[in-house]
């Protein structure tokens, strides 16, 4: 039977993490702890197969307790639960040695899912944290663009559309037809890699 070391200081959280591990009735459950610092000590002891790590503890933060685990070479499952869902703590627990990260709104259905999954060698995330990591993963290899590469006229043009004109008060302004600025913003669109008026705005 696999152990699992719960580190929650939310008395109401860990509860109901408690429950649904015994309702499955396949883990050992080796306690409940709401200091970092103290699950460290048990980590180190103990050496659980799993730890399902809150981000947010009293003393101690889950990216801490992750890194000094990871720093002693501890071979431990981590499993973050957490309500954070912003990129920047995603990240950071996945590269501090997170193995997993769910958020705690779904428990019910995929605390015990994840589980499993992790002690497969899976890497289990929610489904708004995995989509959160897709869109900044796209981001961030997309390749960079610049304005400067517009000639004037389709700069002009690109500037006034960002800033919601519309495509018939773009032709009055400059004299030109709304099919020649639909043209304009379409080879726009094509050179800076945009797909709408608020990717434009991005990039001013």
């Amino acid at each position: 039977m696999k152990s699992i070391l719960i580190v929650e200081d939310d008395p109401i959280i860990a509860d109901e993490i408690r429950e649904l591990l015994e309702d499955d009735g396949n883990y050992a459950i080796l306690g409940i702890i709401s200091s970092g610092r103290k699950a460290v000590a048990a980590i180190r002891e103990d050496l659980p197969d799993l730890v399902l790590l809150d981000i947010v503890l009293p003393d101690f933060t889950g990216l801490s307790v992750l890194r000094e685990c990871k720093r002693s070479g501890i071979t431990t499952n981590f499993l973050v639960v957490s309500s954070f869902e912003d990129t920047s703590k995603i990240f950071e627990a996945i590269l501090e040695g997170a193995n997993g990260y769910i958020t705690k709104e779904r428990l019910d259905l995929e605390l015990i899912p994840s589980i499993m999954d992790i002690l497969n060698g899976g890497s289990p995330m929610s489904s708004t944290v995995a989509r959160k990591a897709l869109e900044s993963f796209r981001n961030k290899i997309r390749p960079r663009v610049d304005v400067a590469e517009l000639s004037p006229r389709e700069e002009e043009i690109m500037r006034a559309f960002a800033h919601g004109s519309s495509y018939k008060e773009i032709s009055e302004e400059l004299f030109i037809s709304v099919e020649t600025v639909k043209t304009h913003i379409r080879n726009v669109y094509k050179k800076l890699q945009v797909n709408s008026r608020s990717d434009l705005r991005k990039l001013l």
